[in-house]
């Protein structure tokens, strides 16, 4: 797992400490990246020598402006912490058991990923012709420290891969890394839009590594990859888990198992090392291993017999094989949430479902002949953007199905005084009455805020007069907190008796297509048409599928069918819903119901076929 400290490296000597190593009782270290060989940094890393370089003060003697005062304080950031842990039964085979090799595997799978990062990520800054420009470099320098504790003194393999604010520009000067507040450029940037990418590059070399020392791995049921050995004791594997106990009970309250929350969780739930001498802890591990039966001298043995009486005879699959499968099932899983997805995408997602089977380069030069036979049709010259036939004509059935979508006889009548009493904000009081008087089908507003419920709520309470209400969101958790929120503080004497009934006022979209896709055939269905609003919150989030499954049964019940479409939430989040509807010509009516400016964030785009796997994931 790959987890991203974004703060300055303040105490360099802190990665020093011996609590942070005495396991092994060796602190292993060592320069990485061409920045450090340039600076003729090589070998175990020194932390005065670190300190100097985190303060801009570099070997060559050039330094890097802005990192210190003038009274030696840092005020700028000296350095990133990239921290990659290893799973925690790879762990336990290399320290316990003590076989160096799974060590090994462990810092050659991060060298890895440092190597792409430096090829990828590295940019600096220049004055051009017209203002500001980003260069990419190419190098970067890399402090790799491992440590191999958890706090709760858990057996645990992680290095910390020390990144240095400076690299060499092409014209021989030294410079900070760069960095772009709008995100079209910079060297974090870069790395935290690719922290899964990035992450499944260092399992899919530890997953290659593990299977070619006779061992399987399983997934741990992780969107990300997350993975152990197969037939690792599972009562073991819980025990030398303290830590990540800790992380998942803490991450519990946040509403979230994304990897930034999993960061958060972990810096907010850490404390102090327990100090235990290595021959005491040597002996705690040894002792909890052999009280669930397994014996650390043999373990590795035991594995891997284990893995080869489970292994069923299959027909061999060539490596050629492989790769088609993982690429093709990539771009399948891809057409059915997309219309159209980028490079990095594909492979991401091809490395996803090849783990132990493929290495990253060998899948791009798969995907390579996928563009080549137009399998894979690009939509610019880059070669960075992609759909398919198959999408396409998805598309086209889409677009056809919103032009060709059942008007309503009858909109419903303006009420200007009713809208007013319901809200003061003149912008959302002119998009509710003419949404529900257009007698358009499906129509789509568009609001400025990402959060905020008022003209939702003004729609609900403008319309359930004349028309059945339901409020259909992207996903249960949206959904759930909806529901939630309209019954703690429901905003009308309406809501408030529909909360306390039976029946959600919210449901997903998924939930909702699956109950009434064949209703349509029940007796006495037209008695039901033309009298609902199937109001869809965050609209831009649903999948191509979704939209046309929820328009074929909204068309048969003739309902009113509302998008709701929060542009706030679409920076940093790629959705082909809102390019679909602006084809398709839909209506469409704009709120302004922000509560304070709005910050626009864009995504990540690189002009040349070799940087196209910088788009964000």
């Amino acid at each position: 797992m790959l987890s991203l400290r974004v703060k300055p490296i303040k105490k360099p000597g802190y990665y020093f400490d011996q609590e942070n190593y005495y396991f092994t009782n060796q602190l292993v270290t060592q320069w990485v990246g061409l920045s450090a060989a340039r600076q003729n940094l090589s070998g175990e890393v020194n932390v005065n020598t670190l300190e100097s370089l985190v303060g801009g003060e570099l070997p060559s003697g050039d330094v890097i402006k802005g990192l210190k005062s003038a009274t030696g304080e840092m005020n700028r950031r000296g350095g990133y912490d990239l921290t990659f842990s290893a799973p925690k039964s790879v762990s336990y085979l290399g320290l316990v058991c003590e076989h160096k090799e799974f060590i090994d595997l462990h810092l050659n799978a991060v060298k890895t990923v440092l190597k792409l990062i430096e090829k990828e990520a590295a940019q600096a800054r220049k004055s051009g012709k017209d203002g500001m420009e980003y260069e990419k470099t190419g190098n970067l320098c890399f402090a790799a420290i491992l440590h191999d504790t958890s706090r709760e003194l858990d057996p645990q393999l992680h290095v910390h891969a020390l990144l240095m604010n400076f690299t060499e520009r092409l014209d021989g000067k030294w410079r900070a890394l760069a960095s772009d507040i709008s995100r079209n450029n910079g060297t974090m940037e870069w790395i935290m839009d690719n922290q899964i990418f990035l992450g499944l590059v260092y399992r899919s070399e530890m997953a290659l590594g593990l299977k070619e020392m006779g061992l399987e791995i399983e997934h741990t049921g992780d969107a990300h990859g997350l993975f152990e050995i197969k037939h690792f004791d599972k009562a073991l594997l819980e025990q030398i888990s303290k830590r990540r106990a800790q992380v998942e009970e803490h991450i519990k309250g946040m509403h979230s198992n994304s990897l930034k929350a999993y960061d958060r969780a972990t810096l907010d739930s850490r404390k102090s090392k327990e100090m235990v001498s290595p021959d005491e802890l040597r002996t705690r591990w040894s002792a909890e291993s052999e009280a669930l039966g397994v014996n650390p001298t043999t373990y590795l043995a035991t594995l891997k017999e284990k893995t080869k009486e489970s292994l069923t005879p299959k027909e061999a699959m060539s490596n050629n094989q492989e790769l088609d499968r993982s690429v093709l099932d990539a771009i399948a899983h891809l057409e059915e949430k997309k219309l159209t997805f980028t490079y990095q995408e594909v492979l991401q997602t091809s490395l996803y479902f090849s783990l132990g089977e493929q290495g990253f380069e060998a899948l791009m030069a798969r995907i390579d002949k996928e563009i080549d036979a137009q399998n894979l049709i690009a939509l610019n010259t880059e070669n960075s953007s992609f759909t398919t036939s198959t999408l396409i004509n998805k598309e086209q059935e889409l677009i056809k199905k919103i032009v060709n979508f059942t008007p309503q006889k009858k909109g419903l009548e303006r009420n200007t005084d009713k809208v007013c009493k319901l809200t003061d904000n003149e912008s959302i009081q002119k998009a509710v009455t003419q949404a529900l008087f257009n007698k358009e089908g499906v129509v789509r507003i568009k609001q400025q805020s990402a959060t905020s419920r008022e003209l939702l709520s003004t729609l609900i309470d403008y319309s359930q007069d004349s028309k059945k209400i339901r409020i259909l969101c992207p996903s249960a958790y949206s959904a759930r907190t909806m529901n939630k929120d309209m019954t703690q503080s429901a905003p009308t004497l309406w809501q408030w008796i529909l909360s306390i009934g039976k029946q959600d006022l919210c449901e997903t979209v998924a939930g909702f297509n699956y109950r009434h896709r064949s209703e349509h055939k029940l007796p006495f269905f037209n008695s039901k048409k033309e009298r609902e609003v199937l109001i869809v919150d965050e609209s831009q989030r649903l999948t191509p599928d979704e939209m046309n499954t929820l328009l074929s049964i909204a068309d048969k019940r003739s309902a009113k069918v509302i998008l709701l479409e929060k542009s706030q939430s679409l920076s940093g989040f790629k959705s082909d819903i809102p390019d679909l509807l602006n084809k398709a010509g839909i209506k469409t009516f704009e709120v302004d119901d922000r509560k304070a400016p709005a910050t626009n964030i864009n995504l990540i785009e690189e002009k040349t076929i070799e940087g196209r796997i910088l788009k964000t994931a």
